[in-house]
């Protein structure tokens, strides 16, 4: 279906499902591929996604009252309504309703407590339409939280700029029960076309490199589901409590080696202080404040000579206010730690290979950085495994997950030439044994897009 044939069925849509608007507009937010550094960006550390074309859009009208009507193209969204308040309930974890009104709330907190303004959001009708495959690490939750808060800013006139946007959000998205940071809602809102971004954080900053002419991304679905409001997200917020943790130990570790108080609050916040040095040694590092790879919770508490109820407080707190429970094998520190650090390493080592147009150079780096996820980060699953592997086969220059992991999509960067020959031997590789009635959304060709905002019906 072409751009406009699907923009015009969804205003028509609207039209029908609230025949009462007198104007509406629509917006659109895409969902992204990351080229590499993953989990990263809430460790302080860089990304480098970029937008892709796939994204959802919002068709809106505002309303008289304070009622936020949601409906949704495909029917297995339930249509959902909600009253703006100061403080908006949630709808029960995992359910869809949950993206829009983390908007609504994000938008309604920034105008009572930044623009101390003692008035609700206007209420607004909603259709939404996506095609962004979900459930596919692309991005698509995120995608729809900044559709609805791209609309609700535009409505209201609130005037914020994208970068705050993608602040505002990166937080706002503690409503839906995820720890993450702000890659996603930043590619959406800052994406270019032509460009990769090169993405830093607290604050964030975007800096554009363009793409490597001659090639593409081609996306390969793993057909594992990477919902991280259900199942993954457990594990998602395990590798958050870790890396909390790993930071009180290397804080620990410096203060007793040093004699020194280190300003660190992130893994990332190492590169920038007086002990940066530690990064030219990690595994040196890593051996000398871990006896092992795994560690219990009495094992933390003594290493950190902290009471485990005061751990419990201060680390294992989720962004919803609810406490992460440890599990009974005990935690990974030392593996996630050498991943953080070895990934942030690898997203500017990449980014001079791009500038450089070393492409080879940085394809070796995707298939480390896949290593790395894999083996000390375990955010991958055997599906993804094979896809890189089968990747490496066909002919792609670097390939990784892509996404938080635990299933979801692969990132492949392959040269326009070869671009059909990779993809039919991923076709017999790894789909011709999976049933599968649309390969369309399993394995496409994507480039660096234009992110989010207002689409103008008329022109």
């Amino acid at each position: 279906m072409r751009v406009s044939e699907r923009y015009t069925n969804i205003t028509n849509s609207f039209r029908k499902i609230f025949p009462e608007a007198e104007e509406l507009s629509m917006y659109r937010a895409p969902g992204r591929v990351n080229l590499i550094g993953e989990h990263t960006d809430y460790n302080g550390l860089p990304v480098l996604p970029m937008a892709i074309g796939q994204d959802i859009c919002v068709c809106a009208s505002a309303r008289n009252d304070n009622r936020v009507v949601i409906r949704n193209s495909e029917p297995e969204f339930e249509d959902k309504e909600f009253t703006i308040d100061y403080k908006i309930s949630p709808y029960p974890k995992g359910d869809w309703g949950n993206y829009c009104k983390a908007a609504f709330q994000t938008l309604q907190d920034y105008l009572s407590d930044c623009k101390k303004e003692k008035r609700l959001l206007c209420g607004m009708n909603l259709l939404f339409d996506g095609n962004i495959p979900m459930g596919a690490g692309l991005s698509s939750s995120s995608a729809m939280v900044v559709a609805a808060a791209v609309a609700v800013n535009d409505i209201n006139n609130l005037d914020i700029d994208k970068l705050c946007l993608a602040e505002l959000l990166s937080a706002g998205e503690k409503y839906v029960g995820t720890e993450g940071g702000g890659m996603d809602q930043t590619a959406s809102l800052s994406g270019k076309r032509g460009m990769a971004l090169k993405i830093d954080f607290f604050p964030i900053r975007v800096k554009y490199i363009p793409f490597p002419e001659n090639y593409f991304v081609v996306v390969c679905n793993s057909l594992v589901d990477a919902k991280k409001s259900s199942g993954a997200n457990l594990a998602y917020n395990q590798r958050v409590v870790e890396c909390r943790i790993a930071v009180a130990m290397v804080k620990k570790f410096i203060r007793d080696k040093y004699n020194a108080e280190p300003d660190i609050r992130l893994l990332g916040d190492l590169k920038k202080s007086e002990f940066s040095h530690m990064l030219n040694n990690i595994e040196g590092i890593l051996d000398e404040i871990f006896i092992k790879e795994e560690l219990s919770f009495a094992e933390i508490s003594s290493f950190l000579e902290m009471d485990e109820k005061f751990i419990r407080q201060r680390y294992l707190r989720l962004k919803d206010d609810s406490f992460f429970k440890l599990p009974p094998c005990g935690l990974k520190i030392k593996n996630r730690m050498r991943h953080v650090l070895t990934e942030g390493g690898r997203v500017e080592k990449s980014m001079e290979c791009i500038e450089k147009r070393e492409v080879k150079e940085f394809g070796k780096l995707m298939y480390e950085s896949h290593k790395s996820c894999a083996e000390d980060y375990e955010i991958s699953c055997p599906e993804l495994d094979e896809l890189v592997e089968a990747a490496r086969q066909n002919g792609a220059v670097g390939a990784r997950l892509t996404g938080a992991g635990f299933g979801g999509c692969t990132v492949n960067l392959v040269h326009k030439r070869d671009v059909e020959s990779f993809r039919e031997g991923m076709i017999q590789s790894y789909y011709r044994n999976r049933e599968q009635d649309n390969l369309e959304n399993c394995i496409f060709t994507c480039e660096p897009s234009n992110g989010a905002g207002k689409i103008h019906l008329n022109s």
